[in-house]
């Protein structure tokens, strides 16, 4: 998969081109609308981090995804964060 996706082989482009973190805080108003007491978060599919890198300032998360060059990107541009390679389809992840 990695070598047909662009943005899996650039993981730099990845947060470049998808740049509107809307969508973290979007999640957080749900989360807060239906489970107010919510204090964990798993983002599956985290790419390079940003989106979780904006949750972690409300809750305590970790981060799963597929692709290890956006993993690698994550740990280097967001040390801070608990961000995983695996694979939520297979329950596969190496915590």
């Amino acid at each position: 998969m990695e070598a047909t996706n662009l943005l899996y082989r650039g993981p730099v482009l990845y947060d470049v081109v998808q740049s509107d973190s809307t969508s973290a805080g979007i999640c957080q108003t749900l989360i807060e609308s239906h489970k107010q007491d919510a204090r964990t978060l798993v983002d599956f599919g985290c790419g390079t981090g940003r989106d979780l890198e904006i949750l972690a300032e409300r809750f305590e998360c970790s981060g799963v995804d597929l692709q290890p060059g956006l993993v690698d990107c994550a740990h280097q541009a967001r040390p801070g964060l608990n961000i995983h390679t695996g694979d939520m389809r297979s329950g596969m992840i190496a915590w």
